[in-house]
């Protein structure tokens, strides 16, 4: 059995980062990133696919017990894993990342590179030139138009649209309600200018791109085609039943598909 999970912390000058460890020695290593607005217990379903293998459970600065936190970037996201990776002594783990957690894991890659694989759940690319203008002029004024929304409304409509399931909707409100209506307005403008197109980028590892069955959250669904054309040996699948929040809607697939995917990048670490 693996050792237990032990709660640790990151001081990052303007923020301290919470994380979860579990270290099993020899074990690879599977940082798991969470989405906007929610936290790292929305991975609790998925934590038992993980047995026998090491686990970082990181709540994103301006998130969860990473808070208080001034700003919020997904750079400054990225540069935060890298410095957990860097103090921790973790050499080449697999990213795991749903949402905006997707989109940390590919600012990483771009800017850092040297993961086992890279898992994007629920996402959309944040280094592809595929855009309307009008597309990425609303993600960049985006804020602004949700300002003049009620919290409460926001919260309700933003649960319901994440889950298929009355369990994942009432864990995702869950989530939403530890946060102030400010700290997810000031941390989404964040979000909003995450696209920088980058020719000629390529992933250094494998690429696994999923979307729920009934996730309609923004371009996620349009997008799914460019995947596998713009980087070669990415694969996109589909997760029947499931929505935004694929490994609460359908965590028996989401986890076999978890563990496929962590052994297929550890046997290309072992080919390279």
């Amino acid at each position: 059995m693996s050792p237990a999970f032990e709660t640790r912390s990151l001081d990052r000058g303007d923020c301290r980062m919470v994380y979860d460890r579990r270290v099993v020695p020899g074990a690879p290593a599977v940082v798991l990133l969470h989405g906007y607005g929610v936290d790292r217990s929305m991975w609790g379903p998925t934590l038992p696919a993980l047995e026998g293998y090491t686990v970082f459970n990181v709540d994103l600065r301006g998130h969860g017990d990473s808070r208080p936190c001034a700003r919020f970037s997904i750079p400054l996201a990225a540069e935060d894993v890298r410095a957990l990776l860097a103090a921790e002594g973790v050499d080449r783990p697999v990213l795991v990342g749903l949402s905006m957690g997707g989109y940390v894991a590919q600012e990483y890659a771009w800017r850092y590179g040297g993961a086992a694989g890279y898992w994007l759940i629920g996402t959309t690319p944040v280094l592809l030139d595929c855009y309307a203008g009008w597309e990425r002029w609303t993600l960049e004024h985006s804020t602004p138009m949700f300002r003049p929304f009620p919290w409460g409304f926001l919260k309700g409509w933003m649960s319901r649209a994440s889950s298929s399931t009355a369990e994942g909707r009432r864990a995702v409100r869950a989530m939403f309600d530890r946060l102030s209506r400010g700290e997810f307005l000031r941390g989404w403008d964040g979000v909003a200018h995450c696209l920088h197109p980058e020719v000629g980028f390529r992933f250094d590892a494998p690429v696994l791109v999923t979307r729920g069955e009934y996730d309609r959250l923004g371009s996620i669904r349009r997008y799914m085609g460019q995947w596998e054309r713009a980087y070669p040996g990415a694969r996109a699948l589909t997760i029947p039943g499931a929505s935004h929040v694929a490994n609460l809607d359908a965590p028996e697939e989401f986890n076999r598909l978890l563990r496929g995917f962590v052994e297929q990048c550890m046997e290309a670490r072992t080919c390279g």
